[in-house]
C-alpha cells in the first residue's frame, strides 16, 4: 500500500508539472475594484511573475463609487504594509 501512495504521488506530481509549465500567463476577469488586491496580493502571493499576469476589470452599470470604497479595508493595507516591510508590520 505504501508504494502504491508512493507512485500515485510521483505521477501527481508530474501532472502538476506538466500543468504549470503549459501556463505561460494567468489572465483574470473580475471586478475592477478587486484588481489590486488580486494582482498585488494574490499574485505576489504565489510568486506569480507579473509579467505574464493580466486583470483584466469590469464594472457594474452605474456610480460604483461605492464599491470602490468598500474594497479599501484594514486587510489590504496590512498586507500593502507588510509586503513593504518584508512581511513585517510597520511601526507607523
Amino acid at each position: 500500500m505504501r508504494r502504491s501512495l508512493l507512485v500515485f504521488l510521483v505521477q501527481l506530481l508530474f501532472a502538476l508539472g506538466l500543468i504549470l509549465s503549459l501556463a505561460l500567463a494567468v489572465t483574470v476577469v473580475g471586478y475592477g475594484m478587486k484588481h489590486r488586491r488580486f494582482t498585488d496580493v494574490h499574485r505576489a502571493a504565489v510568486r506569480w511573475p507579473l509579467s505574464a499576469w493580466k486583470y483584466v476589470g469590469i464594472d457594474n452599470e452605474g456610480d460604483t463609487a461605492g464599491d470602490y470604497a468598500g474594497e479599501v479595508r484594514p486587510s489590504l493595507l496590512l498586507s500593502s504594509s507588510c509586503s513593504s516591510t518584508g512581511g513585517k508590520r510597520s511601526s507607523s
